[in-house]
C-alpha cells in the first residue's frame, strides 16, 4: 500500500475497489463515534487515504485506509463498514464490488462484498482489549 501513501499500524483496515465510484471506509468506534472522511482521526486511529473524492483526482484502482499505531486504539468493540454515496458528477452509479483487508497483530483477514449506491454495508467487527 505504500504506493498509495497508506500507513500501517498495529491495526490496519484497507478498502480496495476497481471503479471511479467514491466508496468510503467507515469505522464505528467503541465510543459510538465514527471515523470516516468527515472525521478522519477518531478512537486513536487515522483515516489517511481517501480516494475518488473529486473529479480531477479519480483513479480506477482506488484505496481507502485507516490505521492505529501500536497501543493507541481505544479498547472496546469496533465495526468496519463500506458506504457508497455517488458523487454528483457520477453519471450512472452502479453496484460496486470491493475488498476490505483487516490486519491485526500480523494476521490479515480479507472480506469481499458488493455495495449498492446510497447504502452502507456492515463488513466485520473486532474487539480491542488492553
Amino acid at each position: 500500500m505504500s504506493a498509495t501513501g497508506a500507513s500501517s499500524g498495529e491495526i490496519t483496515a484497507t478498502l480496495l475497489w476497481n471503479s471511479r465510484g467514491d466508496l468510503d471506509l467507515v469505522v464505528r468506534c467503541p465510543s459510538g463515534r465514527q471515523m470516516d472522511f468527515r472525521n478522519p482521526a477518531e478512537c486513536g486511529g487515522s483515516l489517511d487515504v481517501d480516494a475518488n473524492i473529486a473529479r480531477g483526482q479519480l483513479t480506477d484502482r482506488p484505496v481507502e485506509n485507516a490505521f492505529w499505531p501500536a497501543g493507541k486504539a481505544e479498547p472496546g468493540n469496533y465495526e468496519i463498514l463500506v458506504r457508497y454515496v455517488p458523487r454528483k458528477d457520477e453519471e450512472r452509479p452502479q453496484d460496486t464490488p470491493f475488498q476490505v483487508r483487516l490486519s491485526r497483530g500480523g494476521q490479515e483477514s480479507v472480506y469481499k462484498g458488493t455495495v449498492r449506491p446510497n447504502t452502507l454495508v456492515p463488513i466485520t467487527a473486532f474487539t480491542v482489549q488492553r
